[in-house]
């Protein structure tokens, strides 16, 4: 079922988290970040959860049951998300996949983003992301009236979510934005 997959991931996120922790006792597990935004006259705080981060360097564990050879494009935008929030130069993605452990890595050069993909053996340069781009997208994402996301199906919070229609909480759940949470403050 759908949700005995999300124990299982989340009992691999854990797993993989407490070895890492057990070899390096300076890498941070589970650190909530944030960052505020004005959007018309109102606060808006951007939440994150970086599953570990090490120096400069955030680490994103991901399971799936698909195949892996190519970073998913909403995860790559997480990635660089948090890496700008938490001001970190060096970025993974670690799948835990059908086809086995699968590592991507990202690096900031100074608005010069990179891509390293070892399955294809290739780097190449991605959208390169900033905190203004940052807050577009969450704008975009608190006026958009017509969520239609894909996680959203695949969502354990998705039955009684009014994400799909307009948002008119003052709380969305974390993984609505695939993994950052808004909170807006003074909303009627």
């Amino acid at each position: 079922t759908e949700f005995g997959f999300f124990i299982e991931g989340k009992l691999m996120h854990k797993a993989i988290q407490d070895i890492v922790k057990s070899v390096r006792q300076d890498v941070a597990i589970e650190k909530e970040i944030e960052t505020l935004f004005n959007v018309d006259g109102k606060t808006v705080i951007l939440k994150g959860r970086l599953d570990m981060e090490y120096g400069d360097t955030v680490i994103e564990l991901k399971t799936t049951r698909l195949e892996i050879t190519e970073p998913l494009e909403s995860h790559l935008l997480q990635l660089q998300i948090y890496m700008v929030m938490a001001l970190a130069r060096y970025g993974i993605l670690l799948y835990i996949a059908r086809n086995g452990i699968i590592t991507f890595y990202v690096s900031n050069e100074g608005n010069r983003w990179l891509l390293i993909n070892p399955i294809l053996k290739r780097e190449e340069e991605i959208n390169s992301i900033d905190m203004e781009k940052v807050r577009d997208l969450v704008v975009r994402f608190i006026s958009d009236t017509n969520i239609n996301r894909d996680e959203c199906n695949h969502c354990i919070v998705r039955e009684f979510c009014d994400i799909r229609g307009r948002v008119q909480s003052n709380s969305l759940p974390l993984d609505v934005f695939n993994g950052i949470e808004s909170n807006t403050k003074g909303k009627t």
